[in-house]
């Protein structure tokens, strides 16, 4: 079974090689044949397709898919698990096309951003990336770009060195209430605390630290002990977010939303600052130090509650899968329970699918 170099195996071949060539020498091959194509460049493929189940008796040697049924890391979807994937799915094709057209009827979509959103897989991703042109309610932000503070924001946010109180003179101007150097450089650290807020790479971050790391913390709205004691379990409590069961989860929700319990979530915030500030800073100068102070102001502000809402919306979103999950297993084992009423010896009992006698599907209750 020769080839030309290049030419692509028959259907025959390509099932003869699966059978009965030796698994390490086939990966040698194929990596040989990759390099000749490709030198080192590596190739990822991260498949969108909706598979219904990993449960697979061909086993093939190169497929990293499959799983036995009944080992640990088996599934298989239910018909309603299928039916809510693909309702996510269109979801986010709808979301992607409304924010594709939004951004180019704003003379914005360059080609980058354009291969950037084709490119996200989840709604987070596209939200991300639509951030920085969602139309805005007036922020500080906008207070300070108003006050024509965007040039020294960005001159800081390049990070060079410079005489930053020389520079920050040339933009004090009274009419537009910039009274002094001190409130120039705090205009320009409301706008760059808004562009780390926006910034992808930082968000992906922290929405990652925030679930993997975050702290659900709750406690009791104070001078309400008495009308919520059923909830005094919550009064002083933490627990990681991702281990936090979801019967406890919901409890501590309904407690907030009675206002009788207060809830917090963040990791340590000394580990998310550095983790931003590894992203963002690239020098060691008084301009570092201004981008430093806006990455604060950045997470306490904007970032901190972001990722928190996010947290608790994903959160909730589980929490109740799995109690609708409960509740169905529990119903079905209460529905095809045998009927409690009992039947006496020799009667066909009416629970019974096939009418056989008591003594075959329940007991005599007396």
């Amino acid at each position: 079974m020769q080839n030309p170099m290049g030419a692509r195996v028959s259907s025959e071949q390509a099932l003869d090689l699966l059978k009965n060539a030796d698994t390490a020498e086939l990966m040698s091959l194929a990596d040989g044949v990759r390099r000749a194509k490709y030198g080192l460049d590596v190739f990822y493929v991260h498949s969108l397709n909706l598979n219904p189940t990993n449960v697979c008796e061909n086993q093939c040697g190169l497929c990293a898919f499959w799983r036995e049924e009944g080992s640990e890391k088996a599934y298989t979807l239910s018909p309603a698990q299928i039916r809510d994937r693909l309702e996510q799915l269109h979801e986010v094709e709808k979301r992607r096309a409304y924010i594709l057209k939004t951004i180019e009827e704003q003379g914005k979509l360059n080609p980058e951003l354009k291969k950037s959103l084709k490119e996200a897989e989840t709604m987070a991703a596209l939200e991300d990336l639509y951030l920085p042109y969602k139309p805005k309610r007036r922020t500080r932000a906008t207070v300070a770009r108003e006050k024509g503070l965007e040039p020294l924001a960005k001159l800081i946010y390049d990070q060079k060195d410079m005489n930053l109180e020389e520079l920050a003179g040339k933009f004090i101007n009274p009419e537009k209430e910039v009274q002094d150097v001190e409130e120039a450089l705090q205009g320009a650290r409301d706008i760059m605390a808004e562009w780390i807020a926006e910034d992808v790479r930082v968000r992906d971050m922290l929405r990652n630290l925030f679930y993997r790391e975050g702290i659900l913390s709750c406690k009791n709205i104070k001078g309400k002990e008495m009308e919520g004691i059923k909830y005094k379990d919550y009064f002083d409590f933490s627990e990681p977010v991702k281990k936090v069961p979801s019967h406890r989860l919901l409890a501590m929700r309904r407690g907030e939303k009675e206002s009788f319990l207060s809830i917090d979530i963040q990791p340590d915030e000394g580990t998310a600052l550095r983790g931003m500030e590894k992203l963002l800073i690239t020098a060691r100068n008084s301009s570092a130090e201004q981008v430093e102070t806006a990455i604060q102001d950045g997470y306490k502000r904007l970032l901190k509650p972001s990722m928190e809402t996010e947290i608790r919306m994903q959160t909730k979103k589980e929490a109740d899968i799995e109690a609708i999950t409960v509740f169905v297993a529990n119903l079905r084992q209460l529905l095809l329970a045998p009927s409690s009423l009992g039947c006496k010896e020799g009667q066909k009992c009416p629970s019974s699918h096939d009418g056989r006698e008591g003594r075959a599907c329940w007991k005599a209750s007396g």
